[in-house]
């Protein structure tokens, strides 16, 4: 059944609480503080370690020790954020990272607007577990690839005491100064003027969630938007609105834990979706209500799984990324899994993996559409 979600006037300017669910997504977002004055301080080059596998290149593009948050390749270069170490900037002849400051708050993600006055965008976590103090956004931006930092949330931490944090970011990339950010399921905020100011769209004061981990455009531009991750009852979530977010409706929560990490649309029929909920890929041929999976790896012991955290796709291709774990254990300290199939999930390879990888944080391309993995321990690059 569906259940319709509206938004909620009466909630301006009153002050909510972000509920954590204890997930791999969200526990590392705990008890730090944000650092605006940032000055650009170039890290030591590793040498880059490249191994051939079955056909790829695997690159180990450093950031060693450092646990990798979000990436996003850009005109400017390619950037990275941590967990704990702030944003860093790539450094293709040198392979040496720069540090960008930002670096007193956990990094939730990265995005850029290619536009007439480019920027990049980065959200943070900026409701500081136990303490009173805050940080002063929960988006930033740079129109100077990172060497500075501009608060760019319209005031709203500062509004809501700092119980606020930019989980996932995205920029319509037809209309850049079209914005939008989620926190708490199903809790959406959107620009319309390049992030100078946001409004808050959907979800409500009693509909707080685990958190939001993506928002997906249909590639029709024609106001539909998917949206979500995990409720408050630690349930996957997702939810579907035809008016760019404002109202929207829940089109998928079954009743078991976990999370969705990542929906993709197809770009010819927006009505073909593919998602990753914890352990498994799915796939919908109705614009989300009903889904079937198309890959839960079974692994000897049985107790263990893979516990999926990318998604990607090129053409026909489709790539899923997680972390080979047993029960009771932390999963990004183990074993990555990369899986690949050549004809939209119907049938998929396992692909070898350079000897002692850890799970994977994510999944994106760079612009050259060569995989980006980052991990609890660095990030890799893979050319296809």
């Amino acid at each position: 059944m569906k259940k319709s979600i509206q938004s909620d006037p009466d909630r301006e300017g009153k002050q909510f609480m972000i509920r954590f669910a204890l997930i791999p997504s969200t526990l590392f977002f705990l008890g730090m503080l944000l650092a605006t004055n940032c000055s650009s301080n170039p890290v030591s080059p590793l040498e880059l370690k490249q191994i051939e596998i079955d056909g790829y290149t695997w690159t180990y593009l450093g950031l060693e020790d450092k646990w990798v948050t979000a990436v996003e390749d850009t005109p400017w270069g390619l950037f990275a954020g941590t967990r704990e170490e702030g944003v860093f900037r790539f450094d293709e002849e040198t392979g040496g990272w720069t540090s960008l400051g930002l670096d007193r708050a956990p990094i939730s993600d990265i995005a850029f607007a290619d536009c007439e006055k480019p920027r990049i965008f980065v959200g943070v976590c900026c409701c500081i577990e136990g303490q009173e103090q805050y940080t002063p956004a929960a988006v930033f931006a740079s129109f100077d690839r990172g060497n500075t930092w501009l608060e760019s949330d319209g005031g709203l931490a500062k509004k809501y005491e700092g119980n606020l944090w930019a989980r996932t970011l995205l920029v319509d990339h037809q209309n850049p100064d079209r914005v939008f950010f989620g926190q708490d399921v199903p809790q959406l905020f959107k620009s319309d003027d390049g992030g100078q100011s946001w409004d808050f769209i959907s979800g409500n004061y009693n509909e707080s969630g685990g958190g939001m981990e993506f928002i997906v455009l249909s590639p029709k531009r024609d106001g539909r938007i998917w949206f979500g991750g995990q409720t408050a009852f630690f349930s996957p979530a997702i939810y579907r609105s035809d008016d760019w977010g404002r109202d929207a409706e829940v089109v998928y929560i079954p009743e078991h834990d976990g999370w969705v990490a990542k929906i993709i649309v197809d770009t010819i029929n927006p009505d073909l979706l593919w998602m990753i909920e914890t352990g498994r890929v799915a796939m919908s041929v109705n614009a989300g209500e009903t889904w079937e999976t198309i890959l839960a790896p079974a692994l000897e012991p049985s107790n263990e799984t893979v516990l999926f955290n990318g998604l990607l796709m090129d053409n026909e291709i489709l790539f899923a990324a997680g972390a080979r774990t047993l029960p009771q254990t932390y999963p990004w300290e183990h074993e990555l899994r990369l899986y690949r199939s050549m004809n939209q999930g119907a049938s998929w390879d396992t692909l070898a993996v350079p000897e002692g990888a850890i799970g994977a944080r994510g999944l994106e391309f760079d612009r050259n559409m060569n995989l980006l993995i980052p991990t609890a321990n660095g990030l890799w690059r893979v050319e296809r």
